[in-house]
């Protein structure tokens, strides 16, 4: 749902909490559909990390998880901790 309650049912991707403003420039400039798995996770990764360097408030990290029809894939990133 959108900031006045109107539902929302996006095509490509989503982006949330304190560091979205990074994450969906990151997102809109390197996803596209049809990804592979692999490429999803890199895609997934450039944009967190980038994202994370312009926001002190995002954390230090994150788990990516890949979900495929037959296995979920469960990766760690780490982020600078200063």
């Amino acid at each position: 749902m959108d900031l006045i309650g109107c539902p929302n049912a996006p095509d490509d991707f989503v982006v949330a909490r304190t560091c979205a403003e990074q994450l969906y420039g990151m997102c809109e400039t390197l996803w596209k559909p049809d990804l592979e798995p692999d490429q999803l996770f890199e895609v997934i990764a450039q944009s967190i990390v980038n994202a994370f360097d312009r926001d002190a408030m995002s954390g230090w990290g994150a788990t990516v998880y890949i979900i495929e029809k037959d296995k979920i894939t469960e990766r760690t990133l780490k982020t600078r901790m200063d």
